[in-house]
C-alpha cells in the first residue's frame, strides 16, 4: 500500500482511468423460448438519462442529459454483436434485510461472545493479483472522532470498532471486493470485477450499503448492548492500479504494494466527507448507472490535494 506523498506531485501527471462509454438501457422481455433457452427483449435508452434528439446526418441520436455528449444509437447496434454480458455476484438482494439479520446477531454476539456468520456467503478475503496494470474501484472507510472516543470509552471502543470492522468487512465480501488494508481506525476496499459496469454500479451500492448496515445494524445492537454507537467517512473512485515490490537486500524485507492515484483520491475524498456521508470522484462517477447519478450532487473540493484542477467530487445520498 502506497501512501506516499508524490501521489500528487505537480511534476507527474495523475493516472486517470481511460473514458469509457456507458449507454443505460431499459429492457423489455417480449418472447421467451422455453426449448432454446433464448430470451428476446427490446432495449431502449433510459429515459431518465437520454434524450431523442433530430440531426440531419442519418441514423437515431439521443443526447446524453448528464454529460451533454450525443450519440448515434445506430453504432452501439452495430458493434454489440458478440460483446460479453456481465451480472453482479452480490450475494446479498436487499441490504434492509441483511442489516435486520445482523442486528439481531451482533446483539446476540455482544451478549454471549459467540460470533454468528451470515446466512449469505461473501466472497473470501484473496490478496490483489495483478500482473499488469487495470482498472479497479477503491472504497476508503474511516471512523469519525475515533481518538475522543478511545479517551472516552477505551474498553467500549474496542469492542465497537471489533464489530464496526467485522460487519462492515463482511459486507465488503458480500460485494465481491476485497480489504486492501486497514488503517488503524477504518480501512480500505477494492473491487477488481471484469465488467466496469458492474464494477461501478457495486463500487456505488457497496458505499451506500455501508452505511446502512452500520446504521440498521451495527449502532443499533451496540446501543442496545451499552456500547458508544460509531461513525464513518466513506469515499471511493475508479482508476488504473498496479503493483510493485519494495526490497531491502540488506535486511531481506520484501513487500509488494498497491500504486494507483485512484488509491489516493477515494482517501482524500473520504476525508473530505461529512460523518455518515458517501462520496465519489468523477472517474468513477462518469461509468455509474443512473440510478446512481440520479442520487449523486456535485460538492466543494479542495481539487489541490489530488493534483487535478477541477476534479469534481459527488455525494451520494
Amino acid at each position: 500500500m502506497s501512501d506516499d506523498p508524490d501521489q500528487t506531485r505537480k511534476d507527474r501527471p495523475p493516472r486517470r482511468a481511460q473514458e469509457h462509454f456507458r449507454l443505460d438501457l431499459t429492457r423489455e422481455v417480449v418472447a421467451i423460448d422455453d426449448e432454446s433457452g433464448l430470451v428476446r427483449m427490446v432495449l431502449t435508452p433510459d429515459p431518465r438519462r437520454y434524450q431523442k434528439i433530430d440531426r440531419e446526418e442519418e441514423g437515431n441520436w439521443f443526447l446524453d442529459k448528464y454529460f451533454q455528449t450525443v450519440f448515434n444509437l445506430n453504432d452501439f447496434v452495430s458493434g454489440a454483436s458478440g460483446l460479453p454480458v456481465f451480472a453482479s455476484e452480490r450475494t446479498v438482494d436487499s441490504i434492509e434485510e441483511y442489516a435486520s439479520e445482523r442486528q439481531a446477531a451482533v446483539a446476540s454476539e455482544l451478549r454471549d461472545g459467540a460470533y454468528i456468520r451470515p446466512r449469505q456467503s461473501g466472497r473470501e478475503h484473496r490478496e490483489l493479483e495483478l500482473e499488469e496494470e487495470k482498472n479497479v474501484a477503491f472504497v476508503s472507510v474511516d471512523i469519525c472522532g475515533s481518538t475522543a472516543l478511545r479517551q472516552a470509552h477505551p474498553e467500549g471502543f474496542e469492542a465497537s470498532h471489533r464489530i464496526l470492522m467485522q460487519e462492515l468487512g463482511a459486507t465488503v465480501g458480500q460485494f465481491q471486493g476485497s480489504i486492501l488494508k486497514t488503517t488503524g481506525d477504518g480501512f480500505i476496499a477494492l473491487l477488481d470485477l471484469p465488467s466496469f459496469n458492474v464494477l461501478a454500479d457495486s463500487a456505488f451500492d457497496l458505499g451506500g450499503s455501508l452505511l446502512h448496515v452500520l446504521h440498521g445494524a451495527v449502532n443499533p445492537a451496540l446501543e442496545g448492548e451499552g456500547f458508544p454507537k460509531l461513525s464513518v467517512r466513506i469515499g471511493a473512485d475508479f482508476g488504473p492500479a498496479q503493483i510493485r515490490a519494495i526490497n531491502v537486500p540488506l535486511t531481506g524485507f520484501r513487500t509488494l504494494e498497491v500504486t494507483s492515484d485512484a488509491l489516493n483520491r477515494a482517501v482524500k475524498i473520504e476525508q473530505s466527507c461529512a460523518p455518515d456521508s458517501f462520496r465519489v470522484g468523477y472517474d468513477l462517477y462518469r461509468i455509474g448507472h443512473v440510478q446512481w447519478l440520479e442520487r449523486s450532487y456535485a460538492v466543494d473540493f479542495d481539487d489541490q490535494c489530488v493534483g487535478i484542477p477541477g476534479y469534481q467530487v459527488f455525494e451520494v445520498r
